[in-house]
């Protein structure tokens, strides 16, 4: 029997879609940069799960 997932994060593509609307190709590109970081800092943290939203209406997802 595996354990529950205890905590996860999640991470929306609102920073993406906002940044590429206020600072192009380049704004959106350190906004998805700073998610992966994000997701770097989680797991040396212990979160068990980021969850990434496929598409920003949030109807798909994926877990990394």
């Amino acid at each position: 029997m595996t354990e529950p997932l205890r905590f996860a994060l999640d991470a929306s593509p609102g920073s993406w879609a906002s940044a590429q609307r206020r600072g192009g190709r380049e704004a959106a590109r350190r906004a998805v940069d700073r998610t992966i970081d994000l997701a770097r800092i989680a797991d040396l943290a212990g979160v068990e799960s980021i969850w990434l939203l496929e598409d920003p209406d949030g109807w798909d997802a994926f877990a990394v």
